[in-house]
């Protein structure tokens, strides 16, 4: 006897995973908790036949799908959450819910999917995005050095971050800055204030501002 296909949903978390199966005709078999395991999420369906499942992309979502699909020999078809997201009909969220809707969609066949990236692609995505975030600390580093450059009046090497970095033991403090005496303690003998600041002596004929 042949048996007749199932429909899962999996609302994916770190810690855990909602698994919701659903027969041909749209009746919930079960929809419930357990473990992030793929060993426990597919002994959650009971049913021998053909499992299709969905779940939405996102972090350690497509290493479960391929846990699945390698081990159990489930078909699995990752869901671009935005499209997902637009999809439900009700306000609350909420993980029931959430795998339930992917297990419907998945059985209509109206399931936005994305592309399943191989393993090997998934480590080159995360090489290059962490690259990127190198250079953008690069970046941001670089313009809060030139930035403090240019508050004390120093020329700002252009060549190489290392020559920005070489230029810092010119730039004054902001203690020394003030008139404030920092040699008794490594990191200055009190804090900066408006009260202890040294204030400008108005030159002749010049008015003195007023503020409000």
């Amino acid at each position: 006897m042949t048996k007749l296909p199932v429909f899962v949903g999996l609302d994916y978390h770190q810690a855990s995973v909602q698994v919701c199966v659903m027969n041909a005709a749209g009746k919930i078999l079960v929809n419930r908790k357990c473990p992030n395991d793929w060993r426990l999420v597919a002994a959650v369906v009971r049913e021998s036949g053909h499992v299709c499942a969905a779940i939405e992309a996102c972090g350690g979502a497509a290493d479960l799908a391929d846990e699945l699909v390698e081990q159990a020999g489930w078909s699995v078809d990752l869901a671009h959450p935005g499209y997902v997201h637009r999809l439900k009909q009700s306000p609350d969220k909420t993980d029931y819910s959430d795998a339930q809707l992917l297990a419907d969609l998945e059985r209509v066949g109206y399931l936005p999917r994305v592309w399943h990236a191989p393993q090997r692609i998934r480590e080159l995505r995360r090489l290059v995005r962490y690259r990127q975030q190198l250079a953008a600390e690069h970046r941001s580093v670089k313009l809060r050095m030139k930035a403090a450059c240019c508050r004390y009046s120093v020329s700002m090497p252009t060549s190489s971050l290392s020559m920005v970095l070489r230029s810092l033991p010119a730039l004054p403090s902001p203690r020394k800055a003030a008139g404030l005496d920092n040699s008794s303690h490594p990191f200055g003998a009190e804090p900066l204030s408006i009260a202890s600041a040294p204030k400008p002596r108005p030159m002749a004929g010049e008015r003195r501002p007023c503020f409000l």
